[in-house]
């Protein structure tokens, strides 16, 4: 954004704030990247919702902070602000605001800011779970405990229990496993027993019955996960936690949450310890009952079936009472459905043909996926903070393999382009091959010979390394080119992406490396189409020109469901460097909502995604205005602007030598 337009929000923000006099913090800001500017925005108005004076004030010290600190300690100290200002402690705020270097001077190091490892640790997340769950935060003064809702994981805003950074960060990671713990062990089915536990004994009963549940998750981490539970023990010698029962569920292979149940039944309370693990989440009823063990979008809509059916002064079928008839369904407490009241068994039955339909939805679904080749990927819904599960359908749809289309592939102006990526990709087949200047090899390095022998001042040193060698260690590398055929790629453009493919996969099927190439378009979540062109396991053929020569420029580029669908097949392929590349002419885009700021953050996230599955994501884009949202979206050193396009051919190839030597 402009300075005009920074002066322009901010007045707006600020309402009625004499710009003026603020020209040269406006400047300062004018100077960041777009995705910092918005950052600041939203954290100006914020704080002056809080306080306009100090948002003032804010304006005139944040380029200056951003400076100063780190992007975790930036965000730690607005945070701190914001908690300052709620709690009406102004005259802190201020000293906040103005005092950023005592701030930065006076933080200690070895606290782990939520901030700094969230992506890290949703990263985690993704490589151990089926499902798409998030990271939230708590407040920065919240005494609460970690919980999860079943969607997001809310940990604590820093963590400070160990005198250095590695053992905070580790704590961190045990935590999230535990609230993992709790989805994948079930914990939810304790609701009922757990509430009539509270009202018969009182807060003892949770605690105790945390406590057990915790070193019940812990026993299926020590199984399951073995490097988390030796971090699970170092935490204990290091924060001396004493009369941990280890072996409570010691045999046990499977072990429900019944099991804690029955050992409270069995056992004395007294015969724990009384004091929370480090480690431990929230397992208190109104936490527990937010965890959505059903994975269907229809349960609120379903909540309200079961309580429309209920007859006028009949008592509403609660959440607990759901969180009941899903153990029936677990089979963990079957007794509860021959008792339910008659008055409800009809909604029950409801309940189960509506399950039934939609598990027959699913079965379907399934069955198309197989058939079909048509896939459903979730999307990062910003405006909502989650994902939007099985929300685009994608579909794979086969190119024609006209012969009559070649054309504009064989053009005699292209040999020139052909020798360039030809001699580009040569270097990289000779690195792959020999490894010269050696002192003993398969054969006679001329070059290093005629070097040495023209030496004027010749020493026995320079005929030492004067053999090739053949290079045992051979390359591994699959790579993957993703093409926009949006329709704003039509024409001349279109063109020159057609014969830029073809050369490279020409030249390409010469190297050992594994690479394949879709291309991709749409319009709308529905109908968001993948082209095959050449497949991992299909090699250079004239089909595949025919395949390129096909290729046309279509609708929109809903990019988001393109990365998630090509990094699905390229995690499958088998090499150690695997590179997404995609090649743009624009931001994504869509008929709907997709465009703008949502659809560059759904994007953003299936990068994340492609980076946790241990991809490499490479854009290649034509766009100017690129630097708006390609750093947002990707980070640095991982996209590159052509400003011409004829060039292309030769970019393309020169970048990929780049990536993969």
């Amino acid at each position: 954004m402009s300075t005009t337009e920074l002066k322009i929000r901010i007045e707006l923000i600020l309402d009625g704030v004499d710009t003026r006099q603020i020209i040269e913090p406006v400047t300062g800001i004018a100077a960041l990247s777009h995705a910092l500017q918005s950052e600041f925005l939203t954290q100006l108005a914020s704080v002056a919702e809080l306080s306009a004076s100090h948002a003032y004030a804010l304006l005139l010290t944040y380029a200056p902070a951003l400076n100063a600190m780190s992007t975790s300690e930036h965000s730690y100290w607005l945070e701190t602000i914001k908690q300052a200002l709620s709690e009406q402690k102004f005259e802190h705020a201020e000293i906040l605001i103005n005092g950023y270097g005592d701030f930065v001077s006076n933080l200690d190091k070895t606290t782990v800011q939520l901030s700094e490892v969230a992506e890290l640790l949703e990263k985690l997340i993704s490589t151990i779970s089926q499902d798409t769950l998030t990271i939230g935060h708590l407040d920065i003064s919240s005494k609460q405990q970690a919980y999860t809702d079943g969607k997001q994981l809310y940990l604590p805003a820093s963590i400070s229990s160990f005198d250095n950074y590695a053992d905070n960060f580790s704590l961190y990671k045990v935590i999230t496993f535990q609230l993992l713990g709790q989805l994948q062990c079930e914990s939810l089915l304790a609701i009922k027993p757990l509430q009539s536990g509270i009202a018969d004994h009182g807060n003892d009963f949770l605690q105790q019955f945390s406590f057990i549940e915790t070193v019940r998750i812990n026993h299926y981490l020590k199984y399951t996960f073995p490097g988390v539970w030796r971090k699970i023990v170092d935490i204990h010698k290091k924060l001396a936690v004493e009369n941990y029962p280890e072996s409570l569920f010691e045999g046990d292979e499977k072990t429900t949450v019944f099991n804690t149940l029955a050992i409270m039944e069995q056992s004395d309370f007294a015969s724990f310890s009384s004091d929370s693990l480090p480690y431990q989440g929230d397992f208190s009823p109104e936490k527990l009952i937010l965890n959505q063990v059903e994975n269907s979008e229809n349960q609120s809509v379903l909540m309200n079936l079961m309580n429309n059916n209920i007859d006028a002064g009949e008592d509403a079928l609660t959440e607990d009472k759901l969180a009941d008839r899903i153990s029936i369904k677990h089979n963990a407490n079957a007794e509860a459905l021959a008792n339910l009241p008659d008055k409800h068994q009809d909604i029950w039955e409801q309940l189960n043909e509506t399950v039934a339909q939609h598990q027959q939805e699913a079965e379907k679904r399934r069955e198309e996926e197989s058939n079909k080749r048509v896939y459903y990927y979730p999307e990062w819904d910003t405006s909502l903070n989650q994902y939007r599960q099985d929300w685009c359908r994608v579909e794979e749809i086969a190119i024609s393999d006209n012969e009559n289309a070649t054309h504009a592939l064989d053009k005699t102006d292209l040999r020139f382009s052909e020798y360039k990526i030809k001699k580009t990709l040569d270097m990289i087949i000779n690195t792959q091959r020999f490894i010269r200047y050696q002192s003993d090899g398969d054969e006679i390095d001329i070059d290093a010979w005629v070097e040495a022998k023209s030496n004027k001042t010749k020493h026995a040193d320079d005929f030492q390394n004067v053999y090739v060698r053949n290079n045992k260690n051979s390359r591994s590398v699959a790579i993957m080119f993703a093409v926009d055929i949006s329709g704003s790629t039509a024409g001349w453009k279109n063109e020159i992406i057609q014969q830029s493919t073809w050369l490279l996969s020409r030249t390409l099927s010469k190297l050992d490396d594994q690479f394949a190439i879709y291309a991709f378009s749409g319009s709308g979540r529905e109908q968001c189409d993948i082209y095959p062109v050449k497949e991992f396991k299909e090699k250079y053929s004239p089909t595949i020109k025919q395949r390129i020569a096909n290729l046309s420029a279509k609708q929109y580029t809903r990019m988001g469901a393109a990365i998630r669908h090509l990094s699905k097949i390229l995690n499958q392929a088998e090499a150690k460097t695997k590179i997404l590349f995609v090649l743009t002419d624009g931001r994504p885009d869509d008929i709907d909502s997709y465009r703008g700021h949502y659809g560059v953050e759904d994007t953003r996230r299936a990068f994340n995604e492609a980076k946790a599955l241990y991809l490499n994501p490479f854009v290649l884009t034509f766009d100017q205005a690129c630097i708006d949202y390609l750093p947002h979206m990707l980070g640095k050193n991982r996209y590159r602007l052509i400003s011409d396009i004829a060039m292309l051919p030769v970019q393309i190839s020169t970048i990929y030598k780049q990536l993969t030597t």
